[in-house]
């Protein structure tokens, strides 16, 4: 890597770390690229030479934080539903904040990221349904992975009410059309 991309990316990790101490502190409805770029030290058009508008930051720094997670959580191998979904429980709770813009500001980016990375990293018979045959289209996979980005959102955006346990239990009752009230 030459000398000016590796300026570029790390002006991109300053901006994303601002960024990231900027929506603990506030909204992110709230925050706005001057304040990114002052916490950055960086100019605006720097700002504009790696994003477009600050959703854009908001999602890569989404993308980085998920990616980042996922693959030294699990080194590249596929897990149970109930693995992925009891990790991706802890991030959220560890995150609540970016996770809180993610939900409330970009809903499609939180289902297809919940789709990439099942597809990606949770095994196949995890999809069982009751009929006991797996799902092997990506529509079966969109729509369940849809259906775990609501259920996310409802209990991000309403303020963590339930316990991370029942949440999981409830994900995977709906995943699985059995109850799952005993396990987690």
């Amino acid at each position: 890597m030459g000398k000016a991309e590796t300026k570029y990316l790390n002006t991109a990790m300053k901006m994303d770390d601002a960024f990231l101490a900027l929506i603990a502190e506030r909204p992110f409805g709230d925050l706005t690229i001057t304040d990114v770029c002052r916490k950055a030290c960086v100019h605006r058009s720097t700002f504009y030479a790696h994003y477009d508008r600050m959703l854009d930051i908001l999602i890569e720094v989404g993308d980085k934080t998920l990616n980042g997670f996922f693959d030294a959580r699990f080194s590249g191998e596929r897990v149970s539903l109930e693995v992925f979904l009891h990790s991706y429980l802890l991030l959220i709770e560890d995150n609540p904040a970016l996770f809180r813009a993610l939900f409330g500001n970009a809903s499609n980016y939180c289902a297809s990221s919940v789709f990439r990375i099942i597809d990606a990293r949770v095994t196949p018979d995890s999809f069982a349904i009751p009929t006991g045959k797996p799902l092997d289209t990506k529509y079966p996979l969109m729509f369940m992975a849809s259906g775990i980005s609501a259920v996310l959102s409802t209990w991000v955006l309403g303020g963590f009410e339930m316990e991370r346990e029942e949440v999981a239990r409830l994900i995977m009752s709906c995943v699985s059309g059995v109850d799952h009230e005993g396990d987690a």
